[in-house]
């Protein structure tokens, strides 16, 4: 209970089991907190595993993922992985933080890094958002790995699911006469 800022100083004051304790009760409480508290100790959680994870990697490798929620749509992972792909996915969903979103991904494993950013890319449509985020890719990733990410977003364009589709938000609608799943394909060019 109590403030989590204030827990966490005590917990580097106390040392030891009390560090990896306050740091898997913080995962929990960062992915049970909603809107604006969310983001903020969900960056704060993300950035004190970040930290743990350069200064006691023996540390960080025994955090445990938190039980609500164990991961399994990202595989196993750690829980610095964990946490990065949740927030990396809070910035993909709001517009305002795009900018951010390359510069988190590169944290990831590199396949964690590819699937996350190419399933991000698929929501960015204008041409200013695309020069941008493919910049930052460029910026950010290993040398090569833009490439894989973009082949991932057209190849995800051009086979997406045709009997359910679903327009991705900021998504042109379809010219008069072409259905949405092929102007969807049309559209991946622009990712050439």
């Amino acid at each position: 209970g109590g403030d989590p800022f204030r827990n966490g100083m005590m917990s580097f004051m106390i040392g030891g089991g009390a560090v990896q304790e306050y740091l898997e009760e913080a995962a929990v409480l960062a992915v049970q907190l909603r809107e604006e508290d969310e983001a903020s100790f969900l960056r704060f959680a993300v950035h004190l595993v970040l930290y743990v994870d350069s200064v006691f990697p023996e540390l960080s490798t025994r955090l445990a993922v938190p039980a609500d929620d164990d991961g399994t749509e990202y595989g196993e992972v750690t829980l610095r992985e964990f946490l990065l792909l949740r927030y990396a996915s809070f910035l993909a969903s709001n517009r305002n933080l795009w900018s951010q979103v390359a510069l988190y991904a590169s944290l990831l494993s590199n396949q964690h890094m590819i699937d996350m950013y190419a399933d991000f890319l698929l929501q960015v449509h204008g041409d200013a958002e695309r020069q941008m985020t493919l910049e930052q890719a460029r910026e950010f990733f290993p040398e090569g790995a833009d490439i894989v990410v973009l082949r991932n977003v057209v190849r995800d364009m051009i086979l997406g699911d045709q009997e359910d589709f679903t327009r991705f938000p900021g998504e042109p609608l379809a010219p008069s006469g072409i259905s949405p799943v092929n102007a969807r394909m049309m559209r991946s060019i622009h990712w050439m």
